[in-house]
């Protein structure tokens, strides 16, 4: 039985001319989604890289820089991911239009445009495109929150810069267990630098 609607002449080129245009932004949104999904995998896996790259900076303020650089890549990563369902709803809708045109002109199944097995293609597939940015945003995300906690760490354990004498460079001190630190070390000034005879 068909489900083909009982159209002819004026109404039926009418019904035409939309279903071609139909057609035509069913290959805009296809276009329009890869191009902006490419846009958003570069993006994502440059912040990866750029954060990689300070994770190299040892100084507290490189350590500081990175965690901000992670926090935005994982915030990407999260709206990357909003914006491929959004775009995917875009799809449906256009993709939805065109089949409804397909079966009001009676065009017959064998036919009918079948890019993908939803719209009733006979090719396999071992996944949906969908599905698979989904992953590769989630991937970055956790890469981006490992990358964080590296940088906060790395912070954290930056050595201490104690001032040196006028004239000379700062040092960088790192106590060892059981010896005393520099700064806390009871001894003046003045007697510090007493000659050992007049001591």
């Amino acid at each position: 039985m068909s489900d083909a609607e009982d159209i002819s002449g004026d109404a039926r080129k009418e019904v035409l001319d939309l279903y071609k245009s139909s057609v035509e932004e069913y290959r805009f949104q296809v276009q329009l989604n890869w191009s902006r999904s490419q846009y958003l995998l570069a993006f994502n896996v440059a912040v990866v890289a750029a954060g990689a790259g300070l994770i190299k900076v040892e100084s507290s303020t490189g350590s500081i820089l990175t965690s901000g650089v992670f926090v935005v890549g994982a915030v990407a990563a999260v709206l990357s991911a909003a914006v491929t369902k959004v775009q995917h709803s875009y799809y449906r809708a256009a993709r939805g239009r065109m089949q409804r045109f397909e079966a009001r002109l009676g065009i017959e199944r064998e036919l009918r445009v079948d890019t993908t097995p939803t719209m009733g293609s006979r090719l396999k597939r071992i996944g949906r495109i969908t599905t698979m940015l989904y992953l590769v945003f989630a991937v970055t995300a956790v890469l981006d929150v490992m990358g964080f906690i590296v940088a906060v760490d790395s912070a954290n354990s930056a050595p201490a810069v104690i001032p040196g004498p006028s004239g000379s460079a700062p040092a960088s001190v790192t106590p060892s267990a059981g010896a005393p630190s520099p700064i806390s070390t009871p001894t003046s000034e003045a007697t510090f630098w007493r000659s050992p005879s007049s001591r």
